[in-house]
């Protein structure tokens, strides 16, 4: 049964996790970029919620002491309440906003059309792209490198599977430099400015974004425009 990391964040910041649980959900979070972006705004985002929390606590539990009545403690409730409740919206505007404002490389990432081959025909191509999907992408590209297709393509394709797994370096090492094709250009310009976002490379992605053609297609412009 697959794990659902996303739920497992709250135990494990509150250190609630059993130590296999723990080891790998910090395994998952090496390699999920996402998940760490979530862990690492829930913490920020705590720490700011209880730091007023405390404040509001201890200056209302100093009217509470001072005045000794119900009504005061009463206030105390709603307050303490109030400010968790807060708390949790505060979080969750955060959480979107951040996402809205500094996409993960996931959220700006399309999959390409991948050439699998959907009939009994024997498909070297088809094979490899299937095998690198199901997580072994060494093999694939070896297949691929086998293969009679166009170099130019081969290059993309195994460019294009590296991009999928987030391999930045990888990606921009075997993707080709240009393409007479309108949308395999424009598709080489997007890895290419996407791995230089994985890289956190703001200088070389900026670089490209402004070398861009005027007929770039308007989807992957829409996602410059979310992290130029």
């Amino acid at each position: 049964m697959m794990i659902d990391f996303f739920e497992l964040i709250d135990d494990y910041m509150l250190d609630k996790l059993s130590e296999e649980d723990r080891a790998a959900f910090e395994k998952e979070l090496m390699v999920n970029s996402r998940l760490k972006s979530y862990v690492d705004r829930y913490d920020i985002t705590k720490e700011i919620s209880f730091g007023f929390l405390d404040v509001e606590v201890k200056e209302i539990a100093k009217q509470v002491e001072k005045e000794k009545s119900v009504i005061k403690l009463r206030k105390w409730m709603w307050a303490a309440a109030s400010v968790i409740f807060l708390s949790i919206v505060g979080y969750f505007y955060l959480t979107e906003n951040l996402s809205h404002e500094h996409p993960t490389y996931a959220d700006v990432y399309i999959e390409p059309a991948w050439p699998i081959n959907r009939s009994n025909e024997i498909d070297t191509l088809s094979d490899a792209v299937k095998i690198a999907l199901d997580g072994n992408i060494q093999v694939a590209i070896r297949m691929i490198k086998y293969t009679n297709t166009d170099e130019h393509y081969k290059m993309l394709l195994i460019a294009e599977l590296f991009a999928k797994e987030g391999v930045a370096d990888s990606t921009l090492l075997y993707l080709p430099s240009q393409s007479n094709n309108k949308q395999t250009r424009d598709r080489i310009n997007y890895l290419k400015i996407i791995s230089y976002y994985n890289l956190n490379n703001h200088k070389l992605l900026n670089i490209e974004i402004q070398k861009l053609p005027d007929d770039t297609d308007e989807k992957y412009m829409k996602i410059y425009e979310k992290i130029k």
